[in-house]
């Protein structure tokens, strides 16, 4: 994040990038991981959509990190975790250099 992503911050942006966290956060407890999404345009009204994303990853590590003492590793599926986790990787990797060409 550069400088003045947070020289610029004003009673206005906090409150919507509150407003925007509790979003998502209600938004991926209550019905999962993909309507939480829409929080993300939601802070792109006060700021630069690749900054809120750069907000938002840790959250979002976060919160699946807590979600997995509720939700055991020994209930996951080794076969459908071996057909997502090449996409999953691909896509990471694809996410990164489009970040780094658009920047």
């Amino acid at each position: 994040m550069t400088r003045s992503a947070f020289t610029d911050l004003t009673f206005m942006t906090v409150v919507i990038a509150f407003a925007g966290v509790f979003l998502i956060c209600f938004m991926k407890g209550a019905f999962g991981g993909g309507f939480s999404i829409v929080g993300i345009p939601l802070l792109s009204i006060v700021m630069d959509p690749v900054t809120a994303g750069g907000l938002l990853a840790p959250l979002f590590i976060a919160m699946d990190l807590f979600a997995l003492r509720y939700w055991k590793p020994s209930t996951w599926s080794k076969p459908d975790l071996a057909l997502l986790l090449p996409g999953l990787l691909v896509g990471i990797a694809f996410g990164y250099l489009v970040f780094r060409f658009l920047d």
